[in-house]
């Protein structure tokens, strides 16, 4: 193309910027408005000229419909003797692939980036979505930025309607191989969730500076990096050296999952998780998903209006100050007399402040206006004021912090009792951090200056509770709950997955280390907030059994078994606690690393990490008798917080009603489930009666007033959600069990 031609009588080309597949892109200039533009021209050649032409023409089509701050704008479309172009937004900028291979630091780009970039792309991307539109080419060269940090997504030559007809023959593989699903790859239809994949190997791009299964030690084949899609589990960031919250990570892996029902539901839902983890938000976005805006800023003050800062005292003014601040404040006079009546106050002015002056005490100290200095260095409070005597005993009850209360003042927060395990059984001290880390958009540099007195505590259980078992701290954040259907549940040609995969963000919080215990029971009965476990025997024709008391002889340390959810209910609520909800048992149970079992992913060896069917003859020196729970202390079966018997001995009741929709209706910020009427309760971890129920993820409802062999429970604690525990009395009949042991 003639650089200084003019086409269709309105576009000038001034400048060739580059190509790229089957088309040319100029620089150019509308004549009529005197802005630039961006011309593409498609490639003139002899092999299948036809089919490029709808393709070329289909993008246009497509991205001219899509109406979007963050969407590269179409202005025309024509034909002339030199082929087909298309006219669009020219942006003044770079793109994000020139940005990534700028920077040699790790990660690439800082994480407050990140988060304005990739805010305003799935902006972008929701919409297109909701418009049937499917980008399939997403990848950071498409990823346009203007020098004022806006996102603008180009190239939608390959896009693909829901409402056009396939142009691409069976077979044929088009887009960028590092980005592409394995869907695509497959020749699978595709839909939104495809882009969620490519977005996720650009993120993973924007943290290390290349796609997931590229290396830069060595040069891989297409070939490979194609297998590596279809095959190979994506690597995390952090093992790879990348300075990056675990929970950034996850969502990256999440992204990049094989199948597309266990990536995020849409861009939206991703967009809300990955700003959630990230430091900054974006502070641009469209009124599609508007963004999460900071504090606004005082609004500035002109410098002719700005007042002079005050001193410890407020001197009185001169006359001269005083007529120059009525001067600057008041509008120019238009005649003498206005200049006359400003003199006269002026004077007032001055009295008033002479009489105020020299009716100020001269022995009171002055003291500074504000009343607000930084902790611990105020000069005037004496020492008795800030501490306490040895001789005053502290308060027991805990103090909420308050901004102007010094260190010395605060109450340190009772410790747990030492842990009875083995010391190098005793889990590793959770972080130190704030208990909402997802939550936290402060940029690093800031957050490193907030004052000790600023950040929360985490408020450990008082000593009435930690006396009734020991407790463990699960640390906030977000994790992966839930799992796809693993080979069993296919087995069973189970139609319906209840628990698939989501990233669930949970509020710390403290749950029990051990199953509760017969005798903890026990004393429970005995202080008469329990009720007695007692079961009818089998009676004689019409003749009604005796009653069984079923704790009887029982071992003491052996867990509680018998129990229905309201005796699991009123136990917890008479040791000071409360039931874990569904999500916060899976994540003490698995973690953060998406583990089936709480030791791992590996099946169980023997009997040694769990008792579950199959245990009855122990091969290790423990005798048990066959279909019975086991109080033996198993170390290698605990999980990644140093919780016990998650997995096997009894399956345990939670707070949260059942439902097998339960994870697309709740919240992912600290879900349970509670409805009005309530008949089946959710029961997780298998027992000494199952094998495939022991994972970590198996959910199953239970009736409430079922009372099993196999199941017990275990309590929680936390200090920022001790939820109301709804009336448990269920009235009517006893249902029938109908859990599924795989």
């Amino acid at each position: 193309m003639q650089i200084g031609k003019v086409l269709h009588q309105i576009y000038r080309v001034d400048q060739f910027l580059g190509e790229g597949g089957p088309s040319v892109v100029y620089k150019g200039t509308d004549l009529l408005l005197g802005l630039p533009v961006a011309i593409k021209q498609l490639k003139q050649d002899d092999g299948n000229q036809l089919l490029k032409a709808d393709r070329f023409l289909r993008e246009a089509r497509t991205q001219a419909r899509l109406t979007h701050p963050h969407i590269v704008a179409i202005k025309a479309v024509f034909e002339n003797e030199d082929g087909y172009f298309i006219v669009m937004e020219y942006v003044d900028g770079t793109d994000l692939e020139h940005l990534i291979r700028d920077s040699k630091t790790l990660p690439r780009l800082p994480l407050e980036q990140i988060g304005e970039i990739f805010g305003q792309l799935l902006d972008a991307l929701y919409y297109a979505h909701k418009e049937g539109v499917i980008h399939r080419d997403i990848k950071p060269a498409n990823v346009m930025l203007t020098r004022d940090g806006k996102v603008k997504l180009a190239d939608f030559g390959i896009a693909r309607s829901e409402h056009e007809e396939k142009l691409t023959k069976t077979g044929v593989l088009i887009g960028t191989p590092a980005y592409l699903p394995p869907e695509q790859l497959h020749g699978k239809p595709l839909d939104h969730r495809s882009d969620i994949y490519s977005i996720g190997a650009a993120l993973f791009e924007s943290v290390m500076g290349r796609t997931p299964f590229e290396s830069l030690d060595e040069d891989r084949t297409i070939h490979q990096i194609l297998k590596d899609h279809l095959f190979s589990p994506p690597p995390s960031l952090r093992a790879l050296g990348a300075d990056i919250p675990e929970a950034l990570d996850l969502i990256i892996q999440q992204c990049l999952t094989k199948t597309p029902e266990e990536r995020p539901a849409n861009c939206k839902e991703l967009r809300r998780i990955l700003l959630s983890v990230l430091p900054s938000a974006p502070t641009a976005s469209s009124d599609m998903l508007p963004a999460v805006l900071p504090k606004p800023l005082p609004t500035p003050i002109p410098p002719s209006r700005q007042e002079p800062p005050l001193p410890k005292k407020q001197k009185p003014l001169s006359a001269l100050e005083a007529q120059q601040t009525l001067s600057a404040d008041a509008p120019t006079p238009s005649s003498s007399r206005t200049a006359l009546f400003a003199g006269i106050a002026a004077l007032l002015l001055l009295l008033v402040a002479a009489i105020l002056f020299l009716q100020r005490p001269k022995d009171t100290p002055q003291q500074p206006l504000s009343p607000t200095l930084a902790i611990g260095t105020h000069p005037t409070l004496s020492p008795s004021k800030t501490t306490l005597s040895p001789k005053e005993p502290r308060q027991t009850a805990p103090l909420a912090p308050s901004r102007r209360t010094t260190p010395a003042t605060r109450q340190q927060p009772t410790q747990p009792p030492e842990n009875p395990l083995p010391s190098g059984d005793n889990p590793p001290p959770p972080p130190t951090g704030p208990p909402f880390p997802s939550q936290d958009r402060t940029p690093p540099t800031a957050r490193a200056q907030i004052p000790p007195l600023a950040q929360p505590k985490q408020t450990p259980p008082p000593p009435s509770v930690m006396a009734h078992g020991e407790m463990v701290l699960i640390p906030a954040g977000p994790y992966t709950q839930g799992h796809p259907l693993d080979k069993a549940e296919r087995k069973k040609q189970r139609a319906n997955n209840d628990h698939p995969t989501r990233i669930s963000d949970i509020r710390n919080f403290w749950i029990d280390r051990f199953e509760v215990t017969v005798q903890q029971y026990n004393d429970c009965i005995e202080a008469k907030s329990c009720q007695r476990l007692q079961k009818r025997k089998q009676g004689f024709l019409f003749v009604q059994g005796r009653r069984v008391d079923l704790l009887r002889n029982r071992p003491p340390k052996e867990p509680v078994r018998w129990v229905e959810w309201k005796d699991a209910v009123d136990y917890c609520i008479w040791a000071g606690k409360r039931l874990p909800s569904e999500a916060e048992w899976e994540k003490a149970a698995r973690g953060t690393d998406k583990r089936s079992y709480p030791w791992g992913s590996e099946e169980p060896k023997l009997c040694e990490q769990a008792k579950f069917l199959g245990c009855q003859n122990d091969l290790h020196g423990y005798e048990e008798l066959p279909y019975e729970v086991s109080p033996r202390l198993r170390i290698t079966g605990k999980s990644p917080y140093g919780v016990y018997d998650m997995a096997g001995n009894v399956f345990e009741w939670v707070q949260d009603c059942y439902d097998p929709k339960a994870y697309t209706m709740l919240p992912t910020k600290d879900p349970v489930l509670e409805k009005a009427d309530c008949k089946e309760r959710v029961i997780r971890g298998g027992s000494f009666r199952t094998l495939h129920s022991i994972r970590t993820y198996r959910r199953y409802g239970e009736p409430i007033q079922s009372r099993q062999v196999d199941i017990g429970f275990r309590c929680a604690w936390s200090a920022e959600m001790q939820h109301k525990i709804p009336s448990h009395r269920h009235q009517g009949p006893v249902q029938k069990n109908f859990r599924d042991d795989y």
